[in-house]
Formats: C-alpha cells, structure tokens, sequence
C-alpha cells in the first residue's frame, strides 16, 4: 500500500476522541483487519458504484497494476470486453440481491494484456445496501482450469481409446447387469446395457463358465479363460478375462475384456501341422539330425533316427542320447577344434570330420551346425546336421588314385538347412521412446516445421501399438518363426493405424505408423508404396525405427551396433531408404548428438 492510501485509510478510519481504552481497542481492531486485508492469500477490494476504492497486495500482483493504477478506476479496467464486464456485474448483483452475496467465474486481462481466470466472491459492505460498496475477493484459477481442461482431453481420450478397441470391453455393475459396452462388444453382441450375463450368453455351458468366472472376480480374484462357443453360424475362442472393479467401499463391479483368439488357434492348429510334418521328414530323412550341448563331454540332447543308425545304434535301443559327443569323434580332438570354431563364428557348414561308430569302426561326415543363443547371449544347443559321406570319400580318393595329378574335387554338394530367420523380441516401451527420439532429431535437422516434427515424435513414441493384436507367444518366441507367423506379425501396422485412425488428431500418426514398413523399391508392407508415395514423416520412421534395432541388444543377440546400422543404412540407401533422411541420421549418429541403446 501507498503512504498516501496509508493516510486516507487512518483519516477513514479515524474515530472521534473518547475515552482512551476503547479507542485503542477500536484502532488495534482496525490495525488487524488492516493487516489480514492487506496479507491476505487471495485478492481483495471494495468496489463503490463499480469504481474500485480499497485493494490489497494480492490484487495487485495477481492483474499486474500497481495500487495508484488501480484506485479510482472503473473495475472494467480488469476485464477483457465491454461485454464480459457487464454479463458479470448482473449476475453478481442478482445473486447478492437473492442470498446476499454472489459468486461467478469470469476471465480477466492482465495489464501485460494476459488472460487469467478467476473466481469472485462477492458480499455487499453493509447488508442488504448495495451502495455502500462491494467487498470482493478474486482467486486466480487458472491452472485449475488447465487441469479440468486437460482431465476433460484425458478422459475423452480414453473413452475413444476403449470405445475404439479391437476387442470386447464391458463392465458389469454391482446389481449384476452390463452397464458399460464399447464398440466392438456392440458389434459382437449387440446392445446389452441393463441385461444380464444370462440373458446374452448363447447356451447353457457358457451362462455357466460366465457366472462361474463373474462369482470369482466379485470375490477379488482376476480370472483368465478361454471360452468355445458358436456364434452366429461361427465356431468361436475367446480369451475372457474379468477382474474386480475395487472402491474404497469395496468390489464394486467388474471389469471384462474379450479377445477373440480364434485366428489364433487357428494359427497354432496350422503351426503343429507344420510341425509335425517337419517332425515326420526329419524322422525318415536319410541325414542325422541332433541338438547337442555346447561343452565338452556333454551328451546329446535329441537326434533324428537316421543319426541313431548311422551310429551303428537300433533305434528301438535305448542309451544313444545318454553317450558323450566326443565319443561320436574317432578323434576327440576334432570335437574340441569344433566347439572352438562354433564359439568364434558360430556355425559351420560342410565340416568333413572322421565319425566312429558303436562296433568302433569310422566313416567319414559332413558337418554343418551352427549356434542357438540363450536369453543371456551365451551359446545354449549346438544344432547340427551330419551326412555320411563316406562312399564319396571314398570315391574322391579312388578317383584321385587313378587320375594322379587332378587336384581335389570340391568337398560336398549339399549345402546345410536353411536357417529360420530370429526374430526379435516384442519391443520394450523403451524402443519405442528411443525411435521417437532419433525420428524427431532427424526430423529438426532435415528443417521440417514444429508441427511435422510433432507428428514423427508421436508416431514413433506409438509406431508399434498395432502388435497389441499380435499373440504375445509369437512376439515372444526365442526361436524360428512360420511364414504365417510372419505374415500375422506384418499385420501390425495395419493395425496400428486401425487403432490410432479412430482418434481425432491434427496430424497424421496413423498413416505414418501404417507406412513405417514401407520401403523405397516397393519391398516394403503392407501395401508396397514406392519412392514418394511414402510420406517424408514415415521414411523418417523407417531409418530410425531400422538404427534402433541394430543399436539396441536383445534377449536372443548382443546389438549389431552404430557401425553396423551405418552400413546397413549406407547399403539400402536410395533403395530402402530414402538417401536424405539417411544422410541426417548418419551426421547425428557420428557427432553423438544421440545416444541410442542406453
């Protein structure tokens, strides 16, 4: 406060002279309200005929003005619009004029011309009279409208998300009866709101498991089943999944999510037909086939009968499995120079080795094996292939016999089985963070505008989403996967964008997380777009979500590294990848403005 407001406020407040104590009592009364007036958390005035006469500190930090700007003035000083002022004013004195004091939410304007929201509270000076003036306090409730605001995004956002759902989502209340469906659950089963499981369930035995399953989750336990049943001239699987709905008053409901596995089963039905044919060729195939452990002295883990025979061993006897690897070799030596060469590069193909047999006579094999890795990186199995090639050995030798000076023929004509090609892990929440992060990098040094570098930061901190409807098995699985596997996998990106598609967004994630996969030449998924028709922000994607991966270790390989992503990048550029955004990534990786793979 001014010392001239001091002044006129003491001068105000005077009262007349009378005896001592009670004047002293009224002056230190007054120094006290003066004193919570003018230290008070919140702002405070008196408006006279809307024109303000007192206010406190507060106040005046809250709008910016100082205390001389302020006294005097007309009280639309504070308010953005003619209109605004006026709409307040009215509704305040109406609701004074009813309960004696009023309050109202308005926005007012700075003096640096910001806006701030506030909450009035309004009481006249003297009861039931107006015109005495008006004491007010004003809370700035700014960043309390931000959070309602962004609370209001949130749970928009949310409500979108689950109403947009691939699978079934309900909820069913304390009474029993569905009380919350999402889009796929009304596809699915129509409308159930208000029904009850045994109205909706199609027979006798799922009402039963449904029941069974809701009883246990009102209980406090969360249930996961799979459900069989037809539906609508189909034979369905669903995996049901039903947890309580806890309150602080208790179980208050619960919560249900069907997911329908069937393309799943049917996956799996396919895969062990698959597996069992190959189960079938490698057990009347005329090669060994075995796993074996990758120490010294260790015995075989599983072989093939033609391995069995070509040991000299019945099939029908048991103890093959039980005898050490380095008793196969004629000469143990050989077996720990192979362990050595497996060690260091992990595979060897063609590897002609002097085998012997139970009755302990020898032939000769060709070897090809390579190295299946642990979680820990470490070498777990040995898995290896042996052909007797005995009779070309000796061939080989016959031929050189007669032909003298002809030089050795190449060793084998059959190469070792193809590999199946490892795939990685499901990716961690940190992948995609860490593609988000190069994404925007490279984005910001390519000159791209603050909206379109938003766009790759969003897209990458969600490029992955669609595997939300990949089975966990097959993303998780250590070792080969089928072409159907495979073909399920690339579904991700479809349905990635199918998710993110049905949020209203001013930029366009979902079409960048659908083109992420694309690739220059058209070898790319799921639709094979070439060269421009791939969006800048997804060829962006493309070269980060590819850098990351080879930077970054994984429960089956250590990382490839920065070196090798580089080259990778180099050798695909403009084939691949677009030549531009990979000559940023290159720049930012070899000035280490970006780390990767923490």
């Amino acid at each position: 406060m001014t010392e001239d407001s001091e002044n006129r406020r003491t001068e105000t407040w005077a009262e007349p002279e009378s005896s001592g104590g009670h004047r002293r009592a009224i002056e230190a009364s007054e120094a006290t309200n003066y004193s919570i007036f003018n230290v008070a958390p919140v702002g405070v005035g008196l408006v006279v005929d809307r024109v303000f006469k007192e206010v406190n500190d507060c106040l005046c930090s809250m709008v910016g003005f100082s205390e001389n700007e302020i006294l005097g003035k007309s009280a639309r000083i504070l308010y953005p619009t003619e209109e605004e002022y006026d709409l307040v004013c009215r509704e305040k004195f109406t609701q004074i004029k009813e309960r004696c004091k009023g309050m109202v939410e308005t926005r007012w304007q700075r003096k640096d011309g910001v806006q701030i929201n506030v909450l009035l509270s309004s009481v006249p000076l003297i009861a039931d009279d107006t015109t005495a003036g008006i004491v007010f306090t004003a809370l700035d409730i700014t960043d309390r409208k931000r959070t309602e605001a962004a609370l209001r995004d949130s749970q928009a956002l949310l409500q979108v998300a689950i109403e947009n759902l691939p699978f079934d989502l309900y909820t069913i209340g304390a009474d029993g009866r569905y009380s919350l469906q999402n889009l796929a659950c009304r596809r699915h089963w129509g409308n159930v709101i208000g029904k009850r499981p045994a109205d909706v369930a199609p027979n006798a035995e799922v009402q039963r498991l449904w029941e069974e399953n809701n009883r246990h989750a009102l209980s406090g336990e969360t249930v996961d089943t799979e459900v069989r049943l037809s539906y609508r001239g189909r034979d369905l699987v669903y995996r049901n999944i039903i947890a309580p709905i806890r309150k602080d008053t208790g179980i208050d409901g619960i919560l249900g999510i069907n997911i329908d596995i069937s393309p799943r089963k049917e996956a799996e039905r396919a895969q062990r037909e698959g597996e069992d044919k190959y189960r079938a060729l490698a057990d009347n195939i005329p090669i060994g086939i075995y796993r074996s452990l990758p120490r010294k002295g260790a015995s075989l883990v599983s072989a093939n009968p033609a391995m069995v025979t070509m040991f000299g061993y019945d099939i029908d006897t048991p103890g093959f499995d039980t005898i050490s690897v380095d008793d196969l070799y004629a000469k143990p030596e050989d077996r720990a120079v192979m362990l050595e060469t497996m060690r260091s590069r992990g595979a060897v193909d063609n590897h002609e080795v002097l085998f012997k047999r139970l009755d302990g006579s020898t032939f000769w094999g060709a070897l090809a094996a390579r190295t299946i890795l642990g979680d820990d990186g470490q070498i777990q199995f040995i898995d290896g292939t042996i052909r007797d090639i005995t009779e070309a050995k000796r061939a080989q030798e016959d031929l050189k016999a007669t032909l003298g000076a002809l030089q050795r023929t190449l060793e084998g004509t059959v190469s070792a089985m193809a590999s199946m090609v490892e795939l990685r892990d499901p990716y961690t929440s940190g992948h995609q963070r860490q593609v988000a992060k190069l994404a925007s990098a490279i984005a910001v040094d390519m000159g791209l505008s603050a909206s379109q570098v938003a766009a790759v930061s969003l897209a990458g901190a969600v490029h992955d989403v669609g595997k939300i409807a990949i089975p966990t098995e097959i993303l998780s699985k250590p070792g080969a996967i089928s072409d159907i596997e495979m073909e399920l996998i690339r579904t991700h990106a479809q349905a990635g964008h199918d998710i993110l598609s049905t949020i209203e967004s001013p930029w366009p994630i979902a079409e960048i997380v659908l083109q992420h996969h694309e690739r220059l030449d058209g070898s790319g998924y799921p639709s094979g777009l070439k060269g421009d028709a791939i969006m800048l922000q997804a060829r962006i994607m493309a070269v980060a979500d590819t850098v990351e991966a080879m930077v970054s270790h994984r429960p089956y390989r250590p990382a490839p590294g920065v070196d090798a992503a580089i080259r990778a990048l180099l050798d695909g550029s403009g084939i691949l990848f677009d030549p531009e955004v990979v000559t940023v990534c290159i720049d930012l990786l070899n000035a280490g403005e970006i780390r990767l793979g923490d």
